[in-house]
């Protein structure tokens, strides 16, 4: 078992933004440091390093720095060009830098890579017990729905949200 990570992040460090700039070890890094701040935690459903190098070999990853921290992620698979739909499979924020907006501009990043890339579908599940990712997603112009998770393996605890970006204004790529 991944011991917990309790490295301290420079709260007032500047926030620079990249797309695939963190390699494995700061991915898995940074998931441990945020795993008891998922809901539920990330090391009860996956292998954290195993999960970080999926990640990092096959996800486009928004990535927020603080200085040479990884402080948020927004992580996804856009490879189902015959459907046009992407994936996101995980978003993260450290504790520390929540309520910074962090999350929002990671996932507008996200939206306007697949509207780029062809995309008309962006897909997601979220723990329905975790209100403050729904908000953030339903702000961002996710829906819940059955249609959501069409293809998506998802546990019954699970809400599929969807975001149509046939239907969704350029607005909710930069709110």
């Amino acid at each position: 078992m991944r011991p917990v990570s309790r490295r301290i992040l420079p709260v007032d460090a500047a926030i620079t933004y990249a797309v695939n700039r963190a390699g494995v070890a700061e991915v898995a890094a940074h998931l441990a440091h945020c795993d008891a701040h998922f809901v539920p935690p990330l090391s009860g459903r996956v292998d954290i390093d195993a999960y970080a190098a999926k990640i990092a070999g096959h996800a486009e990853r928004f990535e927020a720095w603080a200085g040479r921290a990884l402080v948020g992620m927004v992580a996804a698979y856009c490879n189902d060009r015959s459907h046009h739909a992407a994936f996101i499979t995980s978003v993260s924020v450290a504790a520390e830098r929540r309520g910074e907006g962090i999350a929002t501009r990671l996932l507008e990043d996200c939206i306007q890579h697949a509207r780029r890339a062809g995309f008309t579908l962006i897909r997601l599940s979220v723990d329905r017990g975790n209100a403050a990712a729904i908000r953030l997603y339903e702000r961002c112009g996710f829906a819940a729905g059955a249609g959501a998770g069409a293809g998506v393996p998802v546990e019954a605890v699970d809400i599929p949200m969807i975001l149509d970006l046939s239907e969704v204004p350029e607005r909710h790529a930069r709110l």
